[in-house]
C-alpha cells in the first residue's frame, strides 16, 4: 500500500480550490444566462404565439450551444469536486492509519 502524505493531499486541495470555484461560478453563470438567452431568442423569433417563440428559442443554435457549455461546465465542476473529495479521504485514511499505528504500538509495548 502506498504511503499517504496528508500534506500532499492538502496541497492538492489548495492548488485546485480556485479552479473549482471558477468551474462552479461558470456553471452557475451559464445556467442563469440560459433564461436570458431563451428570452432574447424568443423576442428575435418574429413569432406571435408564446409556444412558437419557445419552439424557435429551444431549437436555436445559440441555445443548443449554451446547453453543451453547461454540460461541459458540469463535467469540469464534478471532476474537480471528486478530486478534492478524494484528497480529503486520503487525509482521513492517513489519520485512521496513524491512530491504528499508535494503538498497535501500545499493544506491543
Amino acid at each position: 500500500m502506498e504511503e499517504i502524505d496528508p500534506n500532499k493531499a492538502v496541497d492538492f486541495i489548495l492548488k485546485h480550490a480556485g479552479e473549482l470555484a471558477e468551474a462552479e461560478a461558470q456553471k452557475d453563470y451559464l445556467i442563469n444566462y440560459k433564461s436570458s438567452l431563451k428570452s432574447i431568442l424568443m423576442k428575435r423569433s418574429g413569432e406571435n404565439s408564446i409556444g412558437a417563440q419557445e419552439r424557435e428559442a429551444y431549437a436555436h443554435e445559440e441555445y443548443l450551444t449554451l446547453i453543451l457549455g453547461i454540460q461541459q461546465a458540469q463535467i469540469i465542476e464534478s471532476k474537480l469536486k471528486l478530486e478534492v473529495t478524494a484528497a480529503k479521504l486520503r487525509v482521513e485514511i492517513w489519520k485512521a492509519q496513524q491512530f491504528s499505528n499508535k494503538q498497535l504500538d501500545k499493544l506491543l509495548s
